[in-house]
Parts: structure tokens; sequence; C-alpha cells
């Protein structure tokens, strides 16, 4: 049998079947270009990836970022809204790991104590980095729109401690959470900046009767630095957990916090251990959840170096 001839040149096959070997690569390198492109446009369209950081996040001053949860109950998801991993039983305070979104206001924190829970909606917690309070000493407080707002309104408070949330130092003024009257420490009403200077107003640390027993534990023998210590560590809420501070720390976060360490009414003579045991057997709540009771310790009865032996 004779083979039929062939209609076209050498040369044009050749190229034919080049053109095919080039067409059938061709396409797997326009599926990588194409897969490509199509992620970068699902990235725009998506956003940016949602963090999670395994340390918490931290001030300038070296002050880890806090939050107080003002219910039980609270689901922490494994992304902002997305689906439940765990529920917040109890009332905690706890260390924020990560906030969305990246800029702006956050609508979510990721929150744990010793390892990241989950993310948990804005309105379910109070940023609160210290254990700062304002105690009133009359029954109207000026609210300004900033540190400097020349024109306060008068705002009526009753006898709760008010969180300190943020501090300006140059404008000697603090900001505050004022508590709905019907849900103190569940419900926050308004946020606001209180000028120290010029008003009846105390600063006091909010402490635990077990870290008010810590403080006066700790404190004995104490040297003058560790003692510095130990009142940073009152003000930040950080005494249950076994923490210390080296020296450069503390110098750190007083810098941070420039007053908000030392903001006393009076200077009181009274030995530390029994300002710290006076206040132990006359022991009074100011506030109380998840069966903890906790009180407004006015900051000259905290550790000062002067107190070491």
């Amino acid at each position: 049998m004779t083979p039929p001839p062939i209609r076209y040149p050498l040369p044009t096959l050749i190229l034919v079947i080049l053109l095919g070997v080039v067409a059938w690569w061709g396409r797997g390198w326009v599926d990588v270009v194409g897969a490509a492109v199509r992620a970068g446009i699902d990235r725009v369209v998506s956003g940016p990836p949602v963090p999670s950081s395994d340390e918490p996040m931290q001030h300038d001053g070296g002050i880890v970022r806090k939050v107080l949860l003002l219910r039980d109950g609270v689901e922490a998801t494994d992304i902002p809204d997305g689906d439940p991993v765990e529920t917040i039983r109890r009332r905690i305070f706890a260390d924020v790991y990560d906030v969305w979104p990246l800029r702006g206001e956050p609508t979510h924190y990721r929150i744990g104590n010793r390892r990241p829970i989950g993310w948990v909606p804005a309105g379910d917690v109070l940023p609160w980095d210290t254990r700062i309070v304002l105690i009133p000493g009359s029954e109207n407080i000026p609210l300004g729109s900033g540190p400097r707002d020349s024109a306060p309104t008068e705002i009526g408070v009753d006898d709760t401690p008010i969180p300190v949330i943020s501090w300006d130092a140059e404008a000697r003024a603090v900001r505050v959470a004022l508590w709905d009257p019907g849900a103190p420490w569940e419900r926050v009403e308004r946020v606001g900046w209180v000028p120290i200077d010029g008003i009846e107003v105390e600063c006091r640390a909010l402490l635990s009767r077990a870290e008010l027993l810590e403080l006066l534990r700790r404190s004995v023998d104490a040297s003058p630095g560790e003692m510095e210590g130990l009142r940073v560590m009152a003000v930040l809420g950080t005494l249950g957990a076994g923490e210390t501070l080296r020296e450069d720390q503390v110098e750190r976060i007083r810098r941070f916090i420039p007053g908000a360490a030392d903001w006393t009414i009076w200077q009181d003579e009274e030995p530390l251990a029994d300002r710290l045991g006076r206040l132990n057997d006359e022991w009074r709540a100011d506030a109380a959840w998840s069966g903890i009771e906790y009180r407004a310790v006015p900051l000259e009865d905290l550790p000062e170096a002067d107190d070491a032996g």
C-alpha cells in the first residue's frame, strides 16, 4: 500500500508542531498567571488578612493592652463575626492580642490570658489598660470632647469608680468611661475627657482583696526599687500574675503614664504594712463581678520607695 503524498512542505509541518507544543505549554502558564491574578483580586476584595498574633499588643511604654469583659458568657470566635471557638463564661480582665480592623476604631478584639482565646465584639468589652479610676468629690464632673475642651459639660455622677482609659499629660486631663446609671460596670453610657486640676476628684487603683494581700506580702523587706515596681504593678493590675519589673521597665512605664503612678491627695507617714493592713481589715467593695470584689485603693496607700526598710 502506497502512503499518501505529503501535501505540505516539511518546514511548514515542523512549524505547526512547534506552535501546537507552545500552545499546550502556554495554556498551563496562562492558568498559573490567571490564578495569581484572581488571588490578587480576591485579596483586594476581601481586604487585608485577619491578624493572629502570639504575643499581646503593647503601648510604647511597654504596657500591655487590656480589656475588661462587661458580661458573663461572651462567645469568642475564630475570626471577627466568625464561628464560635470558646465561651468565656466569667467576666475577666484580658490581654489584647489583635484588633480589627487594622485601622480606625476597633469593632473586634482578639483577647486572652497567657494564650489567645478568640475574637469578641467591641461592645462586649471596655478597653482599659490600667486599674486607674476616678472618685468624684461632688455630684457633677466636667466632661469635654477633648483634653483641651474649653467648655466642658457638667455631668451628674454617683460614687461609682470611673475607669480612666487614657490620658494627656500635657493637658493634665484624663479620658474616662462613664457608666450607665442603671448598669454600672456593665454598660458604658458615654466617653469624654475630665481635667484633673481644679476639680474635686481623686485618682485611685482598683484592686481585688487577693491583690491587696499579695501587695502586702511582697512588700515585706522589699528594696526601694522593688517598692516602685510594686506600685506600678498595682496601678497596672499585674500583681496577681506574679510578675516582677526591672528598674528600666518601671522608669519606662512611669514616663508613659506621667503622674498616673504619683497622683496623690496627701502623703501619709503611716507605715506601709499598717496602711495595707487597715485596708484589709476595713475592706469595703466598690465593685464586684464573677464572685470577686474590688476596692478603689487611694494611691497614697500604695508602696513608695520611702516605704522600704
